[in-house]
C-alpha cells in the first residue's frame, strides 16, 4: 500500500520513509501508521481512458471540382 508519512516514525515501527515522503510498505503495516495518525493514504488517479476519433472518408474541407482552362 503507497502512504505519504506525516510525520517521520520511530524506528522501532520497521518503516523507512521519513516525514513528507511517500512510498509503498506492507499493508500491515500501513494500517497501523493509518491508525497512529502518522500516515495517510496515497490514492493514485485511475487512468484516463484513451478515446479514438474517427477519420471520415469525406473531406471535411470543400468537395474537389475539377479546374477550369480560361482562355
Amino acid at each position: 500500500m503507497k502512504v505519504r508519512m506525516l510525520r517521520s516514525p520511530a524506528f522501532t515501527l520497521g518503516c523507512d520513509l521519513k516525514e513528507g515522503e511517500e512510498g509503498s510498505v506492507s499493508t500491515e503495516l500501513a494500517n497501523y501508521l493509518l491508525a497512529l495518525g502518522i500516515a495517510e493514504a496515497v490514492v493514485e488517479p485511475e487512468p484516463k481512458s484513451k478515446t479514438l476519433k474517427a477519420v471520415s472518408s469525406k473531406p471535411q474541407i470543400a468537395d474537389t471540382k475539377e479546374p477550369e482552362i480560361t482562355e
